[in-house]
């Protein structure tokens, strides 16, 4: 069970409060302050020149994000009109990795300053926020959403886990075109998250500037791992006889219908949402069938910035 604290929240709460402010557009003769929302246009070039960034508008409020203190001094002191270029070297420890350590030509020209009014952290605040009764209410409201979120990627993260177990101990005979299938789903997949429409693979390693045999390589491992995947699953699901009752589905419909709306569900297809209904259920069962089979068991009572440290770990390996 993740513990989440009133500390763990702030940001949650921080953001509430930003998008809730109301802004006033400071006079002509004004300048830049330190906590002011600022409409600029940027571009920016490597250390060397060469354009990372093309020009283009950009909205900010200054002192929000304390790691960027020292690249807003840039800012402070300009007015309405007014263009400035600087160099910043971001610290060695900055939190986005792209950033740490590297050298940034900024040219910057402020369009429009604007003094930042932010509401109270109060029961008024939580009520125009999401109609909750109280601000007490809404940070509960948020550390459940925090808790169940972050104990979700760290089951999930366990189950690949006990799973790759299950399938490095097993033997498989696979037809190839189960696993060519599976190839053309995640390519398709890929294809239609970028908005590129029909595309054949030779195109896509062409315009990604990809050798196509590592690409191909790369989906036929994943395709693979995933074939393997589902057949252990329900291989696993057949051997112990696990079922799934009516009842069980129609509680976690029940659920996700409440937390999507009748709208959205009315615009799904009804059959695909029964399925992943059944197969997360399915899933979740097999995952508990493991664990209590495993060596390795969940930690229990485990701290938020402890859960961020696993998964942070698992992003690196």
């Amino acid at each position: 069970e993740v513990q989440v604290e009133d500390s763990d929240i702030e940001d949650n709460l921080q953001e509430i409060q930003y998008t809730l402010a109301k802004t006033v557009a400071k006079e002509e003769s004004e300048v830049v302050g330190t906590n002011d929302y600022i409409e600029f246009d940027m571009a920016t070039f490597s250390d060397d020149g060469s354009p990372l960034n093309p020009e283009q508008p950009s909205k900010y409020y200054l002192g929000r994000i304390a790691a960027n203190k020292d690249l807003e001094a840039n800012f402070l002191g300009l007015k309405v009109g007014e263009s400035k270029e600087f160099d910043y070297t971001f610290p060695e420890d900055f939190p986005t990795e792209t950033s740490a350590g590297k050298t940034i030509k900024y040219k910057i020209k402020i369009n429009g300053i604007f003094t930042v009014n932010l509401p109270e952290l109060n029961d008024e605040l939580a009520k125009e926020w999401n109609e909750s009764e109280s601000l007490e209410k809404l940070k509960n409201e948020l550390k459940d959403n925090i808790k169940k979120q972050n104990e979700s990627q760290l089951k999930e993260k366990n189950y690949d886990e006990l799973l790759v177990q299950v399938i490095q101990n097993s033997s498989y005979i696979l037809p190839e075109s189960l696993v060519e299938g599976e190839v053309q789903n995640l390519f398709h997949q890929t294809i239609h998250q970028y908005g590129l429409g029909h595309m054949t693979m030779e195109k896509f390693a062409e315009m990604g500037k990809i050798e196509l045999d590592e690409l191909k390589k790369s989906y036929q491992d994943r395709a693979l791992r995933n074939v393997k995947g589902y057949l252990t699953l329900y291989e696993i699901a057949k051997a112990e006889k696990i079922e799934i009752k009516q009842e069980e589905i129609k509680v976690k419909l029940d659920e996700y219908v409440q937390r999507v709306g009748q709208e959205q569900i009315k615009k799904m297809d009804a059959n695909n949402v029964v399925r992943n209904i059944h197969d997360n259920i399915l899933f979740d069962k097999i995952f508990e069938l493991l664990l209590e089979n495993a060596d390795k068991k969940l930690e229990a009572g485990v701290s938020l910035n402890r859960v961020k440290s696993i998964l942070s770990a698992e992003n690196k390996e």
